[in-house]
């Protein structure tokens, strides 16, 4: 799967749920997670 149409689902979302998205992560991935999560949200609130 190319990774334009892996991430498809998330420009057409309304609603991102993150379930523990964090607890299997190093520091490093976590705080990746976390960056695409403000993305997401400062996206959402334009």
């Amino acid at each position: 799967m190319s990774r334009d149409r892996a991430r498809d689902p998330l420009r057409r979302a309304r609603v991102l749920i993150f379930d523990e998205p964090t607890a299997a992560l190093g520091v490093k991935q976590s705080f990746n997670v976390l960056k695409l999560i403000h993305k997401a949200a400062k996206k959402a609130s334009r």
